[in-house]
């Protein structure tokens, strides 16, 4: 998945879940759901977490939204295409964001 399909992937699930940052956002968003068919097959999603402050989360919190946007916003089929899920919790970054990647699924044969 090339870093376009990436950037219109994020700017469409903030969008679609009302979280646009800025005009840009949505003005992206404009121009490429049409483009962008919904993924069909297994993917896995990695979540980099920056957030507001230093108050302790549960990572495992921050997960299920953002996948149910993800659906919403018409980027993936259904939310049962994830196969792998992994959450990197950094450390605080005001105002604070949540990097979102989705890749094709590989399975590891034992």
């Amino acid at each position: 998945m090339g870093q376009r399909t990436r950037d219109s992937i994020a700017s469409t699930a903030m969008v679609a879940c009302g979280r646009a940052r800025s005009s840009g956002d949505a003005e992206k968003v404009g121009r490429s759901p049409a483009k962008v068919p919904p993924i069909e097959t297994p993917v896995a999603v990695a979540f980099d977490a920056y957030p507001p402050d230093r108050r302790r989360r549960d990572g495992d919190n921050l997960i299920k939204a953002p996948l149910d946007c993800l659906v919403h916003a018409g980027l993936l089929l259904d939310d049962h295409l994830v196969r792998r899920v992994s959450l990197e919790l950094h450390e605080a970054d005001p105002p604070g964001r949540l990097d979102v990647a989705v890749s094709a699924w590989k399975a590891v044969k034992a």
